[in-house]
């Protein structure tokens, strides 16, 4: 069984609706995140093998798997797969568990 770490953790900011992020999309909010995760990790973006994200209340836009948006919003590699989870207040935590799953089992 593979041993897993969390070797960075980010978060996008949290704001009223329709004050200081209005003119951010949440796709570019995302992809900050993503970008500052693999700054602090020092992971080569072309070793990653899958990402997961958590997000609630997607909608409109943004409700096509924003985590596969900001992926490639951030200018990262094209052929790396991605998914969202959105499963409310505990989405965040929901994709860490299932992606440490994955690592453990060897997928």
């Amino acid at each position: 069984m593979n041993r897993v770490a969390i070797v960075a953790g980010v978060r996008t900011p949290v704001g009223k609706k329709g004050r200081a992020y209005r003119d951010v999309h949440p796709v570019d909010l995302l992809a900050a995140s993503v970008t500052g995760a693999l700054s602090a990790s020092g992971i080569d973006p072309r070793r990653v093998d899958q990402v997961l994200m958590g997000a609630t209340g997607q909608a409109g836009g943004q409700a096509q798997n924003i985590g596969r948006n900001a992926w490639l919003a951030a200018g990262l590699p094209y052929e790396v797969p991605a998914a969202t989870m959105d499963v409310q207040c505990p989405s965040s935590h929901m994709a860490t568990h299932i992606g440490a799953g994955a690592i453990r089992t060897g997928e």
